[in-house]
């Protein structure tokens, strides 16, 4: 399954770029959700970095794990979680707009490593529309919780 959104910001691309890319701010929102986490990695090194989630959601403890293989370049950058049923990657790029905006382009390809969640997402790609139109809010929710932090 792939969603795509694209989001028009009203801000520079540096100003966007330095901001999805501080990953400190990054767990400071994901604590501030209740999400626990665990860093393996250093974020001095552009190539990697994982993390171990762990949060509640729809009743069960979840425990996935968030790896971000390269942010050296924020223009286009990908990020991948992992859960017991689902592989999810997504892939970020940043495009110029003029001055005082940009554009975010988040495509996300869903891989089902279950028959259960593979017939999940068949159900889920039914309501196609409905999907793309509550991905795109999704984003645009996270995306103006991210740039809004201090």
């Amino acid at each position: 399954m792939h969603l795509t959104a694209r989001h028009r910001l009203n801000h520079s691309l540096e100003f966007v770029s330095q901001r999805l890319t501080d990953f400190q701010r990054f767990e400071a929102l994901a604590e501030a959700q209740g999400i626990l986490q665990d860093r393996r990695g250093d974020l001095q090194k552009p190539l990697s970095c994982n993390w171990a989630l762990e949060f509640w959601f729809r009743g069960k403890m979840r425990y996935p794990e968030l790896s971000v293989p390269r942010f050296d370049t924020p223009q286009d950058w990908s990020f991948e979680l992992q859960e017991a049923a689902l592989f999810i990657r997504c892939d970020i790029a940043l495009e110029a707009g003029d001055e005082a905006q940009c554009f975010l382009r988040i495509s996300c390809t869903l891989h089902p490593l279950s028959l259960r969640m593979f017939m999940r997402l068949q159900a889920i790609q039914l309501a196609a529309h409905k999907t793309q139109k509550r991905f795109q809010a999704g984003i645009e929710h996270y995306i103006e919780l991210a740039l809004a932090l201090p």
